[in-house]
Parts: structure tokens; sequence; C-alpha cells
């Protein structure tokens, strides 16, 4: 069973470094779920300028979460940016999807309930 919980330090992931990550020819994306699973970080990235579908074979044993982020994308052409427990992934060479993703983190959904006129749901008692 493995332990994760969140330290002051958002960039380590917990003190005796929880997170295992065994995978061959695995997409990244995968692997991200997998760290979603046994952390609380998130993942925020913009899905039309990221592609998450590169195979990686990874066998973490321990570490924090920069070093993971680093291994995870080495030889691509993504980077991250730690903020809190979101994890922004953008690609390297376009300032305009790290705004996006900061700007995705950002937003705020709101939504509003409407009770159709056919609907006796809320009728006094």
């Amino acid at each position: 069973m493995t332990n994760a919980y969140a330290t002051s330090n958002p960039t380590e992931v917990t003190k005796s470094g929880d997170i295992i990550i065994k995978v061959a020819n695995k997409p990244i994306k995968e692997v991200l779920t997998l760290i979603e699973q046994q952390s609380k970080f998130v993942f925020v990235y913009n899905t039309e300028s990221v592609n998450l579908d590169k195979p990686v074979t990874l066998n973490i044993t321990s570490g924090s979460i920069n070093e993971i982020m680093t291994q995870l994308l080495k030889g691509s052409s993504l980077s991250y940016e730690i903020s809190d427990r979101q994890i922004l992934i953008f690609r390297s060479n376009q300032k305009d999807s790290k705004t996006s993703a900061k700007m995705l983190s950002r937003e705020r959904f709101s939504t509003k309930m409407v009770k159709p006129d056919w609907c006796e749901c809320a009728s006094k008692r």
C-alpha cells in the first residue's frame, strides 16, 4: 500500500518519497494518472497543444515530484511548472501554452440550477 500526503513544500511529494512509477512503453498521460492516484497533485494542460501520447519507460521507486517530472518529460518538447498542488504542462518552445495553462488553472466554473416549469419536485407539502 502506498501512502501519500501533502507537505509544506509542494515540490516534495511525501517525506519518504512514496510515489512508485514502474512502466514500460506507456503513454505519458497514463503516468500522469498514476501520479495523481498516488499523490495530491493534479495536472493541467491544453490538449490541443500538448501531446501526451509519447511512450515512456520509467522505474522510479521514490523521489520528489521534480525528479519524477524531469525523468518523465526528458527527451520531449514538454516542460512543467508546479503551483501549489497543480502541475502545469506546456510545450517548452511556446510561451502561449504556458500562459494558457496558467489561465486554465485559475478559471472558475459556475453553474445555475434551473427548475423547469413542468417540475413538481419542489412543491410545498
